[in-house]
């Protein structure tokens, strides 16, 4: 397979770039202590996915102003748009980080300290930080459609486990509850925050005018497995149960063996899966983390993101309850990106618009068009 050197990523390697990087976040993360799930669930999953396809509209035009924040805003709203962002990719790789730690060392019994497997996990993550998004690009593109397959496949092996009178306790014995709909979406839509980063690496994406349909499909995508795990969990463990599973994607996977008992610990090589898309979501925070500390003027942010991010992870496994902490975390970017967005809106319609003047004034004076006062 051959690539072309521009420092440039395809709308495929973009595709797969966020399947990737949401994957295995939302099925670890997502569905614990019965939330998320059954018809509300869906309810909500299809209402937050409407809303971010409108998103997605609206950071394609934020890409000419988040371009160069400081160019756009000033070096002082330039940094401080920079240090807002950082701090969300900082806490949020950190509680990544922490998640990590926690499944190798409970689920999988290293026997490794805990400690030094999040070392680890941290140098293993920022090796690519400042090489390139190209080859962060090519790496999801030989392993992301691997990963997608692997997942789809453990859902439909996961279906034989399903219980009738469970499924039809979901469907029918269950009722629709508005405010449990719109909890499932805000809790949908925050877990999609990851995606405000997208105006900023626009510019490294070829065509990147149409990238919109691209990340709308990504989206869809991960809408519709959200969806397939919503309806899957309740008719395979039942509701009951489900209230006290904290991860209930981890019995699922031990269940989703092919027939014949091919291999005594499948749930294993489901877990490598996640694992790797987990290491990836880390890793993908570094680097863009890395690429808007350049962009907003706070110098190269390789050494020093990288070190919060291990002393943020070290804070989370010692002292924030693993359900508080991505909520806060996740409130904090969506309240402030609003407003951010709105703002660098504004400043790139006047970019826009004196842009347009200066074009106008240049065809006119080549005696193409003239902009008015003819």
């Amino acid at each position: 397979m051959k690539f072309a050197e521009n420092n440039r990523i395809s709308h495929r390697q973009l595709y797969r770039q966020l399947i990737l990087s949401f994957l295995a976040p939302f099925l670890l993360c997502l569905f614990g202590n019965g939330g998320t799930l059954g018809k509300n669930g869906v309810g909500g999953t299809v209402v937050a996915v409407i809303l971010l396809f409108f998103y997605v509209i609206f950071l394609m035009r934020l890409r000419h102003s988040l371009e160069n924040p400081v160019k756009t805003a000033g070096w002082f709203a330039g940094c401080l748009t920079g240090i807002f962002f950082l701090i969300y990719c900082v806490l949020t790789a950190a509680f990544l980080l922490a998640l990590l730690g926690e499944i190798v060392t409970v689920s999988l019994g290293t026997g490794v300290s805990k400690g030094w497997l999040l070392l680890f996990s941290v140098l293993l993550c920022s090796l690519g930080t400042s090489r390139g998004i190209q080859r962060r690009g090519r790496m999801a593109e030989v392993s992301g459609g691997l990963v997608l397959a692997a997942v789809v496949l453990m859902l439909v092996l996961s279906v034989r486990q399903g219980k009738w009178e469970y499924f039809q306790e979901m469907v029918t014995d269950s009722r629709w509850n508005m405010r449990e709909i719109l909890t499932d979406c805000y809790g949908v839509l925050c877990a999609f925050s990851g995606i405000g980063f997208l105006p900023f690496s626009l510019k490294y994406v070829e065509k990147n005018g149409s990238a919109g349909k691209t990340v709308r499909l990504a989206v869809g995508t991960l809408g519709i497995l959200l969806i397939l795990v919503e309806l899957l969990l309740p008719a395979i463990f039942g509701w009951e149960r489900l209230k006290y599973e904290t991860i209930p994607i981890f019995p699922l996977l031990a269940g989703a063996d092919l027939p014949g008992n091919v291999l005594a610990r499948f749930d294993v090589l489901w877990m490598s899966f996640l694992l790797y898309s987990l290491l990836f979501s880390i890793g993908s925070l570094l680097h863009y983390g890395h690429l808007l500390a350049e962009k907003t003027g706070l110098g190269s942010g390789k050494g020093w993101i990288c070190g919060g991010l291990f002393a943020g992870a070290l804070s989370c496994r010692r002292c924030w309850h693993s359900e508080v902490f991505p909520d806060l975390s996740w409130l904090y970017f969506c309240s402030g990106n609003a407003d951010l967005s709105g703002t660098f809106f504004l400043f790139g319609m006047e970019e826009a618009e004196k842009e347009w003047e200066s074009n106008g004034a240049c065809v006119s004076a080549s005696g193409g068009w003239d902009d008015g006062e003819s």
